[in-house]
């Protein structure tokens, strides 16, 4: 995981073709580290190390997305379940390393500093 700061470097100018939303003010672009989601399927594409995320910051998560969050000040991508039996977050990776899943109890989530960023909409591959 890397520390969430904001580190505005360029923008990317992007087809509206490629991504098909009706507010692209609603989008970030995020630098990937690592390989937490090199097995993931968005759109056909994986999540490399070096991809740019694009990241629908107002789209509310659904179980089986991807989102991009914040645990503890550090940012990470995962494939998002939310368990409301048991009142809890799992947080995925889908990776050809293992990475052990995060797991948030509704009552962890205030302590850890726990929120969604926003949804992955597509990979912009390096």
């Amino acid at each position: 995981m890397e520390l969430a700061q904001e580190n505005i470097q360029g923008y990317l100018r992007i087809s509206k073709r490629y991504i098909k939303i009706s507010r692209p003010h609603r989008l970030i672009a995020v630098r990937a580290v690592g390989q937490s989601l090199n097995k993931a399927n968005i759109g056909g594409d994986n999540i490399e190390d070096g991809n740019y995320v694009i990241i629908d910051c107002k789209q509310q998560p659904n179980d089986s997305g991807y989102v991009l969050s914040i645990i503890d000040r550090a940012a990470n991508f995962k494939k998002f379940f939310k368990d409301d039996k048991k009142h809890e977050i799992r947080l995925v990776s889908e990776s050809t390393q293992e990475f052990h899943p995060i797991i948030l109890h509704k009552s962890d989530m205030n302590a850890s500093g726990y929120t969604v960023n926003g949804v992955v909409v597509r990979v912009v591959k390096n």
